[in-house]
């Protein structure tokens, strides 16, 4: 029996295969709107990944489809990267996206469950498309839920991890029902259909893609208040939900960083509807989704400072949300607040960490300086390419955080306007936050060393 890289061609024609499945749903519905461009971008994006994916199941056959630490790596970078190139077709073809480095950013854009696309104007594409783009970052959004119960620990080397159909099951059982609840309260709150499970999709997601124009802040405060439960539902640890039925050591700090940078915000913002708007933006920024929260563009360099810390921080770790993760940024603030304290009383006893606290906070390190190293050469890059500095490091940011439009319409930057060689960088950019820095670096690693 097979494993490892062995193993990959199977499960690349799987996933291609899931792919090509789930395109049903919006060529039935351009086939249902008359939608000629549409029905050939999907038509044609769903036979590629068909046609592909059979030919690598078929050459995966032999083996028991279990992946090593080494495959696990592999099928996670390139899994996320293979269906951004296969989900792309549909934008192309469509004319949704202009180019083909656009369609690419608009679909990575989607299974990362980033939301910076360069869509400006969904209201004025195809429902189709619309209804892929939301459909995309639910399918990211799952997939990020398996990827780090399931890949990550193998990954990791942290002990043994639960087998792929077990966790996806589990998953299910807690993300359709949350998805469907936050679809049907939008629509009682008086969404349309469509755009109720758009939202609803996203928002679970945590991925920040509207179905129109206007964004959340056309919506009435009762449809805000449903998308702010479903971005908290999909920034919590959902695993733990699964498992002991109620949260994890995050939830208590995740509350309390949203009610503080809501307070924060909704005293910068000012106005009437200050603590609402705050807070909204607070956990649109928080659970990484980056919904649009209708602020000033370019917003007061407090409120940018306060999104973007936020963002930087994320949510919870077995989660959809981007960001460092929460008990990352915890175990890095107790580990420097020890470190402070030895070095102003350098002769005093303090207990005895185990080799495991000290990986641990090893690991941590080494993701922050990857992170701050990426997030550096990734802001150089699209400055290089013609961004202005702070555009630059905030569309970098943002990809690299997973965070949708919020940041960039805050600075005042636009995704669309990067150029080809800008749109890769973008690409790679989000691919490597949705891999969590470290183990997109392992996989370039991988791909250049010798078995």
């Amino acid at each position: 029996m097979e494993r490892g890289p062995a193993a990959l061609p199977g499960a690349f024609g799987r996933l291609l295969a899931a792919l090509a499945a789930a395109q049903a749903a919006p060529l039935a519905l351009a086939l249902a709107e008359s939608d000629a461009a549409a029905v050939r971008g999907f038509a044609l994006g769903a036979g590629c990944a068909l046609f592909f994916g059979g030919v690598l199941v078929l050459a995966g056959r032999g083996g028991d489809g279990r992946l090593d630490r080494r495959g696990a790596i592999l099928f996670a970078a390139g899994g996320w990267a293979l269906a951004g190139v296969f989900a792309a077709p549909p934008f192309l073809l469509s004319g949704a996206a202009a180019g083909v480095s656009g369609a690419l950013v608009e679909a990575v854009s989607g299974v990362t469950a980033t939301g910076l696309g360069v869509i400006d104007a969904p209201g004025a594409a195809p429902r189709a498309i619309v209804l892929w783009r939301a459909m995309l970052q639910w399918l990211g959004g799952y997939a990020t839920l398996v990827f780090v119960v399931v890949l990550a620990p193998r990954i990791a080397r942290s002990g043994p991890a639960p087998t792929a159909r077990r966790v996806a099951a589990r998953a299910a059982a807690i993300y359709l029902p949350a998805t469907a609840a936050a679809a049907a309260a939008l629509a009682l709150a008086g969404a349309p259909l469509l755009e109720a499970c758009c939202y609803a999709m996203s928002a679970v997601s945590t991925g920040g893609f509207a179905p129109d124009d206007a964004g959340p802040a056309a919506l009435g405060r009762a449809a805000q208040a449903v998308l702010m439960l479903a971005m908290i539902a999909g920034a919590l640890d959902l695993p733990a939900l699964w498992r002991r039925g109620a949260g994890s050591a995050e939830t208590v700090p995740f509350a309390a960083l949203a009610a503080v940078g809501a307070g924060g915000l909704a005293l910068a913002l000012g106005g009437g509807d200050a603590i609402w708007r705050g807070a909204f933006a607070a956990v649109s920024a928080l659970t990484t989704a980056g919904f649009s929260a209708g602020l000033e563009s370019p917003a007061p360099a407090f409120v940018l400072l306060a999104l973007a810390g936020l963002a930087f921080i994320g949510g919870a770790g077995a989660s959809t949300a981007g960001g460092m993760k929460l008990f990352r940024a915890r175990l890095l603030v107790a580990r420097s607040r020890r470190e402070l304290e030895r070095l102003a009383h350098p002769h005093r006893a303090g207990p005895a960490r185990a080799a495991a606290d000290e990986a641990a906070a090893g690991a941590v390190r080494a993701f922050f300086a990857l992170f701050i190293g990426a997030l550096v050469v990734l802001t150089l890059v699209l400055a290089a390419l013609g961004q202005g500095f702070e555009a630059a490091s905030i569309l970098a940011l943002s990809a690299l955080t997973n965070t949708g439009p919020l940041l960039a319409e805050a600075a005042g930057a636009d995704a669309a306007a990067l150029g080809a060689a800008g749109d890769i960088a973008l690409v790679l950019g989000m691919l490597a936050g949705r891999l969590e820095i470290l183990a997109f670096f392992v996989a370039l690693a991988l791909l250049f060393r010798r078995r």
